[in-house]
């Protein structure tokens, strides 16, 4: 039991029921336009992303993106400034408009209050084509929180992202190099 090599082996086997653990029993949330539920096409990745949610025990919560925006706009502007202003100091010349970072400010809060309304463990916000960057921002300062928030719509990542971080804590990246 003292050998290092048999901590080593425990050590490796409960970072894997960690990992195993958060991902089973995980709650994520694809948001999309309602136009798009259920609208299966070469394009759509849901109903792969479905299978293999419920194959792995993750449950995967399909909401409407204007959910998430009718919540943003009864965010206070207050709120929304003070918590621009928190975060301020990670910037350098921030070259958005004001009132854009403002209600990127909103956005972030509205996830927030769906983050806890659903009891969500990771999400994707699929914005293309009509909702360009909306939750950008929120990604970016909910990741610095450890909770995964996928600004392209990829549930598959989130769920992902979402095992990575039983593992470490700092914000987890997927990315798709290009050849």
């Amino acid at each position: 039991v003292d050998e290092p090599e048999f901590a080593a082996r425990v050590a490796d086997f409960a970072r894997t029921a960690a990992v195993a653990r958060r991902f089973r029993h995980s709650r994520v949330a694809l948001l999309t336009p309602r136009t798009a539920w259920r609208m299966f096409g070469p394009m759509d990745m849901s109903y792969d992303e479905w299978d293999l949610g419920s194959s792995l025990g993750v449950t995967l919560l399909h909401l409407d993106l204007e959910e998430l925006i009718a919540e943003a706009e009864k965010q206070d502007d207050k709120a929304a400034r003070a918590e621009l202003d928190s975060h301020a100091p990670a910037y350098g010349k921030i070259q958005a408009a004001d009132e854009r970072m403002l209600f990127s400010s909103k956005v972030y809060l509205a996830a927030k209050a769906i983050i806890d309304k659903y009891g969500l463990d990771a999400a994707a916000a699929a914005c293309y084509p009509t909702h360009f960057g909306l939750v950008n921002l929120a990604s970016s300062w909910l990741s610095g929180e450890g909770f995964h928030f996928d600004p392209e719509g990829d549930v598959g990542s989130a769920m992902l992202a979402n095992a990575m971080l039983a593992i470490r804590s700092n914000p987890v990246v997927l990315a798709e190099p290009a050849h």
